[in-house]
């Protein structure tokens, strides 16, 4: 399975140009791929217009999931921060007040994705998605990448690729397909 975040865009807007060129660059890489059975796509727009790119390069017609929505992040959705460290302990006082202002828990985003993983049967599948469900699987197949996880960055339009029947993590972030899904 390849998972793809979305391009560059706003949160309820499209592609910027610079989401486009990601997008083409992400399609090109994907066409080495031997087989793809299904595309998947975020209702986001943004998710929406990089699946229309990929799938026009792959000849396929991108299914739309709400199973691939972005994680809801309740009244903090538009707040803007001075900083990072600013943004991280706005949400840390949200995970700790018990999520009080509406954000989607952590254990719910898993449960999403699995979900969608779980209904997902073909053998090769690209989905297009946001970082926060790809950390959310990510920390599924290994606990290292949990909540907190800081350090790893799921850049716009980059490709994680997962091995779900033997439940590992082929690359994650990456600009390029591993040669291991290279025909």
């Amino acid at each position: 399975m390849g998972i793809l975040n979305s391009g560059e865009g706003k949160y309820s807007l499209g592609l910027t140009d610079i989401g486009v060129g990601h997008a083409n660059a992400a399609a090109n890489a994907l066409a080495k791929i031997t087989t793809v059975d299904k595309l998947y796509t975020s209702p986001a727009i943004r998710a929406q217009e990089t699946a229309q790119i990929i799938g026009k390069r792959l000849n396929l017609e991108p299914k739309v999931d709400p199973q691939l929505q972005e994680r809801f992040w309740g009244k903090m959705i538009g707040m803007k921060f001075k900083s990072h460290e600013e943004s991280l302990a706005a949400y840390k006082a949200e995970v700790e007040s018990g999520y009080k202002a509406g954000m989607e828990s952590w254990e719910l985003t898993q449960h999403r994705i699995i979900g969608f993983v779980n209904s997902v049967h073909e053998s090769t599948v690209i989905a297009i998605t946001h970082a926060d469900l790809i950390m959310a699987m990510l920390g599924v197949l290994d606990p290292k990448y949990d909540e907190w996880d800081s350090t790893t960055d799921v850049p716009y339009a980059s490709i994680t690729a997962l091995d779900m029947e033997k439940k590992s993590i082929l690359c994650i972030g990456s600009r390029h397909l591993p040669e291991t899904l290279q025909r």
